[in-house]
């Protein structure tokens, strides 16, 4: 009965494993994944970057809000 429920359990972790792999190969295109780089055409200065750092240029869960309602 033990090695029954062993087999069982590698089995199952075999099958989840190569799901698991595969949704992880296919979600980056299917839900537009991005790595969170950017580039800007020029050279940031250093008044852009503490914007950026205290979050005061980088809102942008407010910039696809606004970008939702123009969309209408």
């Amino acid at each position: 009965m033990f090695l029954i429920l062993i087999i069982g359990f590698v089995s199952a972790i075999y099958v989840t494993n190569g799901s698991m792999l595969n949704t992880a190969k296919t979600s980056a295109s299917t839900y537009h994944l991005e790595d969170g780089h950017f580039e800007l055409k020029e050279q940031a200065s250093n008044d852009l970057l503490k914007k950026i750092a205290s979050g005061q240029k980088a809102d942008v869960k407010a910039y696809y809000q606004k970008k939702h309602l123009k969309n209408r």
